[in-house]
């Protein structure tokens, strides 16, 4: 065979492959092409068995596999090269002008996991067994020269489930969707490496509404909280125009609800790709299209398409998963959410809840029940997420940096995912919130952190090496937060200040990695915790069960057997110990005072001992860490039985051989078996023994110095029944690793519970760390209202900032105001104390303890924001009108329980325009009834916060007119600055005291901050003489006006006399 290196240069020349490949685009592959039978015909067998493949899966790159290696041919060979560098070679010999890259069996899940990342589906051909009564393997003459091999997989970036292609602790989802009647989408959201599915569909909360524009914003929301690593999307709906009409509708609505120029679907894959996610568009067949288009009510589309795509990649055992799929409802715009209660295999139970925040139910069910089924959750949309930073900063799009960022500093990858949930959607209700704050307040006071190793600062995307949070430690040790004074209680909301000298360094930021206790029991006894992803190893235990590479023969099943045994001996101990930290950390607590919610905790876990106990009886554990191997006791297995009695009787029979042949041959001289490359039992003799002339069946295979090694013709038979008795033995040790697997599956939702309480427990603990990073830290009061949400908060600050930053006092209720109106210079920190609020808010609905001294609220349910200044040009959006549309939201959905942040709006516009736009919203807001939403509205209108203050002062006039503005009452206040008279430059010089106090600021005080920004002092010069100048045009246009309107009073009162006399 020749095999000649190319020249990466040279790799798509057409001179190096077939004909049929001419006028193919290597970098934009079709899915699938046609050979002609002339092509096929005179190809080798083998070549054309990889070409039959290839061709269906063109787009596909198809690691091939022969012997102990996994080959890529022809383009995919080229790809290999270009991307990773692989050894390319050119091939001649035997499989036509293809070119051949390959990689080793046993790093098949490394290779494919950098393909897949870097955006390729690869595809896995496996060799397979031959029926073992099939004519052809009774017949050796008869059998075909090609060993069968079929596609058995083909793996996407949405389908990863092997650990070993995952990294960190972020979510797997391939999303489905599928556009349906009325601009409405049906989607399903799959995570296969944890077995969840969610069905998601986007539709407007009337059906009557038919806007696109919300289906988008859902949309947005949804990619933005699942962060699906696929999107598929039918080819069909794109590029066609469907119906979207009944046969009873008017002709002219199907007119308005199609673009002229492209269709609905058109612009959702562009909307999608413009946020910055590739969609996958899927060829379906017409008559699926018309099957799932047909009716605006089908509920099933997005689940059957993908069950298609499924298919399509040889994953069968998924659509199960696809039955089970729960209701996700937590990117809907509307406040009517829909929340799972009932899961069962076959179907979902949904409730209805309503706006008003979740009561109290019947205290007989279990506070985790009345969570995950009762409590709908504070609603942030996608604008929402991305103006508070919640999951990415808006510097770059990535997450070092944003809230969870910040706050999530759990230890398991459960825990982490589960963290990332509750800073998406904190709870809305005063019973969980309550729990969650006592079960907090007890951990932080009986020291039960201590058991617990604290994660570490999350990387960018997320990735935390679990290895390096079980050995890195430190020297720094805390002091936990003394108990509540006498008279507390542990639900009591008082106040438990935390000063930097009593729980951190002071000259630490907010945002540094989490304390560690210098003392390393918890890694001596619990570090599989930490280490072990739970919910994946669960998921990938059920694929073992399932078997699905039972017909596949592998060239050494050892390799499986050994990925497999691994994966369940650390499942198993990783179990075992979390039974045992849950009774360690029990004792250390005393029983009579445990919150009801830690109970509930514990006792998931604690059901999980006894199957942990049986699972640890079905094999010995201990036993086989140390020796890398389940044994099956005697009996147990029947096929492990007849494959060792098997074996060793072929042994047996080969050590009496070799006895023979060292009488025979060799006069008793001191003979044995070894091994080179891939023969086996070779004869070695020493070479002093050799005889002069070779034994008739002998052949010398090698010679040493001090040997030679024979290749005995009387040993090959028993030599092939040795290889064929090995290879029964560990495919029987695989079906026993399948057996354990099952056994432990049949024990699922026990250990799934305790997996979910395991990782609940960890979100605690990571709230229970915020006193310790903070300057100063309190437990709010939370109590339930039916009139409205409120906000009482003293001394709150970002926690995002340092240690410098100026705390401030907010009160938004009925009493001072539910809407504060705020004006102030630029950069004075108006936008920095609604972000305050509005995070302090979240995590305090979250259980955990706020930055500031003091808070009381009513939980609120929707967090509203019009903040910032941006376009979207992709989108085809200006400035205003992206301001405008976060507006219309606010107006549409905002309720007395809702938070609004309203900054600046009406700046994308002229001043008229923009005045007027600011004053229609905020007396919209304002004369909501029963009650306005709480509100923060900054603007640089000063004329609007003067309007407000005229008519608080003209409402006072009667008893009347103050009873109908208590609802409507305003505050006004600005964030304080200091200005210093500056000779040099003209301009006085502005600080930013960042402290908000009651009144109104009269100017913005942008010429300043223009000096601040490093515009030369000759410019600002000059602004500031023309801006005094338009203060003066504007302060003598007042007092005509105000002239005038004398004069025509006087004028009025003459006619008047004229008109009596």
């Amino acid at each position: 065979m020749s095999d000649t290196p190319v020249d990466c240069a040279d790799v798509y020349r057409m001179d190096f492959t077939y004909s049929f490949m001419a006028g193919i685009d290597p970098l934009r592959p079709p899915v699938s092409i046609e050979i002609p039978t002339k092509d096929l015909d005179a190809m080798g067998g083998m070549e054309r068995q990889y070409w039959e493949i290839k061709s269906k899966y063109f787009d596909v790159l198809i690691l091939f596999k022969k012997g102990k290696f996994y080959e890529l041919y022809d383009m995919d060979a080229a790809i290999a090269h270009r991307e990773f560098g692989l050894k390319l070679v050119f091939d001649s010999s035997n499989r036509g002008k293809m070119r051949l890259a390959g990689i080793p069996e046993q790093s098949f899940s490394d290779w494919a996991r950098l393909f897949v990342f870097r955006g390729y589906k690869v595809g896995r051909v496996e060799q397979m067994k031959e029926e073992e009564n099939s004519p052809l393997n009774m017949n050796k003459s008869a059998r075909p020269k090609v060993v069968p091999r079929q596609l058995v997989e083909v793996l996407t970036p949405g389908t990863l489930t092997d650990p070993v292609m995952l990294s960190g602790y972020g979510t797997v989802f391939i999303l489905s969707l599928y556009p349906m009647q009325n601009n409405r989408v049906d989607g399903v959201a799959v995570d296969l490496s944890r077995r969840v599915a969610y069905h998601c569909p986007c539709i407007s909360e009337e059906k009557s509404m038919k806007r696109e524009e919300d289906v988008l914003l859902m949309i947005s929301a949804l990619l933005q909280q699942l962060r699906p690593r696929e999107i598929i999307f039918p080819r069909n709906l794109v590029n066609t125009t469907v119906n979207t009409n009944n046969n009873n509708n008017n002709n002219n609505n199907n007119n308005n609800n199609n673009n002229s120029d492209t269709t609905f679907g058109k612009r959702l894959v562009d909307w999608m790709e413009g946020e910055g996610y590739r969609v996958e568009l899927v060829d379906v067949p017409k008559e699926y299209i018309s099957q799932n288009y047909s009716t605006e009510t089908n509920s099933t589309s997005a689940a059957q398409f993908l069950a298609y795509y499924f298919k399509l990649l040889k994953l069968q055992n998924a659509e199960s998963i696809l039955s089970e799929a729960e209701s996700y409802t937590f990117h809907l715009s509307h406040q009517q959410s829909v929340l799972s209660t009932t899961t069962t295999t076959t179907t979902t139970t949904t409730t209805t809840i309503s706006n008003k925040p979740c009561n109290i139910p019947n205290s007989s069910s279990s506070l985790l029940w009345f969570e995950r089924r009762e409590d709908r959750g504070l609603i942030l949309d996608a604008t929402t997420v991305s103006n508070l930073e919640v999951i990415s900063n808006l510097r770059d799009g990535g997450e070092r940096g944003s809230l969870n960022h910040l706050l999530n500093r759990c230890c398991t990858n459960g825990g982490r995912r589960l963290f990332r949930s509750w800073i998406l959607r904190p709870s809305a209700s005063s019973r969980v919130i309550l729990a969650r704050q006592e079960a907090i307040r007890f951990i932080i006071d009986h020291r039960l952190n201590e058991t617990w190793i604290e994660g570490e600062e999350l990387e960018e995307g997320g990735a935390v090496s679990a290895g390096s949070g079980v050995t890195t430690t430190t020297t720094i040790t805390t002091t936990t937060t003394p108990p509540p004074a006498a008279g507390e209680t542990a639900l009591s909301p008082s106040i438990l200040s935390t000063n930097a000298a009593n729980c951190r360094d002071e000259e630490s930021p907010c945002g540094v990695k989490r304390e560690r206790s210098s003392n390393n029991t918890f890694e001596v006894r619990f570090g599989s915790l930490v280490g072990v992803d739970f919910e994946r190893n669960l998921s990938r235990l059920v694929d073992i069960k399932n078997n699905d590479n039972a017909q596949v023969a592998f060239v050494d099943p050892l390799l499986q057997y050994k990925k497999h045994l691994n994966l369940i001996l650390t499942t198993v101990q990783a179990f075992s110990e979390m039974v045992d930290w849950s009774h360690c950390i029990q004792k250390m607590a005393p029983t009579s005072l445990v919150p009801p919610l830690l109970k509930e905790l514990w006792a998931e876990i604690d059901a999980a001992a006894p199957a942990v106990s049986c699972i640890e009886k079905h094999f010995d554990l201990q036993d086989a860490l140390q020796s890398g191997v389940i044994v099956p006791s005697r009996g147990s297995s029947s096929t492990y039985d007849m494959a060792s009695d098997r074996l060793d009787s072929i042994k047996k029979q080969l050590e009496e051989e070799l006895y023979r042949i060292q009488k025979e041959y060799f006069g008793g001289a001191n003979i044995n078996y070894c091994d080179i490359g891939h023969d086996r039992f070779l004869i070695e003799v020493p070479l002093r023994d050799v005889p002069k002339i070779t034994p008739n069946g002998f052949h010398e295979r090698s010679r040493t110095a001090k040997t030679v090694r024979f290749v005995v013709q009387s040993l090959e038979s028993l030599i092939e029944e040795h290889k064929k008795a090995k290879t029964e033995k560990s495919n029987a040790l695989l079906n026993v690793l399948c057996s354990v697997a099952s056994h432990i599956c049949n024990y699922f939702p026990i250990l799934h519970g305790a997996t979910m309480a395991l990782s609940y427990f960890d979100c605690l603990l990571s709230l229970a760390s915020l006193q310790r990073r903070a300057l100063t830290t309190s437990w709010p009061k939370v109590t339930d209202d039916m009139n409205g949400s409120y906000v009482v908060a003293e001394q709150l600050t970002h926690p995002f900032l340092n240690t410098n930053s100026v705390p401030n006092t907010v009160h938004l209720d009925a009493t001072h105001g539910r809407i504060l109106l705020l004006t102030g210079p630029n950069m004075a920190g108006k936008s920095t104390l609604m972000r305050t609020i509005a995070v302090n808010v979240m995590i305090a609905q979250m259980g955990g303890p706020i930055f500031g001294e003091n808070m009381s609220f009513v939980p609120i349910t929707r967090i509203f924001t019009r903040i910032g200044a941006r376009d979207a040009s992709h989108k085809g959006q200006s400035t205003l009108y992206v301001e405008l549309s976060e507006t219309a939201d606010i107006l549409r959905y905002a309720d007395p329980w809702s938070l609004c942040l309203v900054d600046e709006l009406g700046r994308g516009t002229s001043t008229h325009d923009g005045y007027a736009i600011a004053y229609a919203t905020l007396t919209s807001l304002k004369k909501r009834q029963p009650a306005s939403p709480l509100v923060l509205f900054s603007t640089h209108y000063h004329g609007l916060a003067k309007e407000q203050m005229e008519s608080k002062t003209s409402e006072k006039v009667s008893t009347s007119s103050l009873l109908v503005s208590k609802n409507e009452l305003v505050q006004l206040g600005y964030m304080d600055f200091a200005l210093a008279n500056t000779e040099d430059d003209g301009v006085p010089a502005i600080t930013f005291l960042y402290r908000l106090v009651p009144g109104i600021c009269t100017r913005s005080y942008g010429v300043e901050v223009a000096l601040l920004a490093g515009i030369p002092p000759a410019l600002v010069n000059m602004a500031s003489s023309k801006s005094l100048e338009l203060a003066k045009l504007n302060d003598r246009h007042k007092e005509l006006d105000i002239i005038r309107g004398f004069i025509t009073q006087d004028e009025n009162r003459v006619k008047i006399k004229q008109e009596i006399q």
